[in-house]
């Protein structure tokens, strides 16, 4: 006799189904029945009373430490640099050098040391390098302080048109400051190892000028310009 067959012959080898493609796309996210897409908020007041409470939640005294809510320029930081840029629009009418003759001291003012300086910067190189080139930088911040003032009224006063990114222009502006202030170092530095003027009508250049002379005969106009230009430096990095 022979054996009745097995279960396992009668069975037969289940056919392997081929998903459709599209349907994958409903199951990360895709495509999810959209045409019964419920509104998220149950009516109108639901909505905006949920707004009322961000709006309040926003306002409140545990928010206003949060770094999301600080401002990245504040009222009190452009005050300190409107007043920069005033100084730096006024710096032609300050004076930055006191320098002593035989008469006294010499006050220059910052138009009348520019016109000084252009006229004799020729001369001053035949003196030194050193003397030749402190006064171009000297020169060079003259002229550029009233247009970094300008451009700073521009930083404070104009907005940018990227809602997404409201300070690149403020911040690109405020980056130009660095240039003068970086020559101020320069002046600073090649001030270290000084010159010697012996035909110089002012004392001060015959007996050697040096940075210590710097200090002693640099006006307020002088130092004033250089923390115009530094602020809005350090309040670049910051942005």
């Amino acid at each position: 006799m022979s054996s009745p067959p097995t279960v396992m012959a009668d069975k037969k080898e289940p056919k392997e189904e081929q998903a459709d493609p599209n349907l994958r796309y409903r199951y990360i996210g895709f495509e999810v029945f959209p045409e019964e897409k419920k509104p998220f908020f149950a009516s109108e007041e639901e909505r905006k009373r949920h707004l009322s409470r961000l709006v309040e939640r926003k306002k409140s005294d545990e928010r206003e430490f949060s770094l999301l809510f600080v401002s990245s320029f504040n009222r009190v930081e452009r005050v300190v640099l409107f007043i920069a840029a005033a100084a730096l629009a006024a710096s032609p009418a300050l004076p930055w050098f006191f320098l002593p003759t035989l008469q006294g001291n010499e006050m220059f003012f910052g138009f009348n040391l520019a016109a000084a300086l252009a006229s004799q910067v020729g001369t001053i190189f035949e003196t030194s390098w050193v003397a030749g080139t402190g006064a171009v930088l000297v020169l060079f911040n003259l002229l550029l302080a009233p247009l970094g003032g300008l451009l700073l009224f521009v930083a404070l006063f104009k907005k940018s048109s990227d809602p997404a990114n409201p300070y690149v222009r403020t911040k690109k502006l405020l980056s130009l400051h660095f240039i003068p202030f970086f020559g101020y170092l320069l002046i600073f530095g090649l001030s270290i190892p000084g010159f010697t003027s012996p035909g110089s009508p002012l004392p001060v250049f015959r007996e050697g000028f040096d940075i210590f002379d710097v200090f002693s005969c640099a006006g307020w106009g002088f130092w004033t310009v250089f923390v115009a230009h530094l602020l809005p430096t350090v309040k670049s990095a910051d942005l």
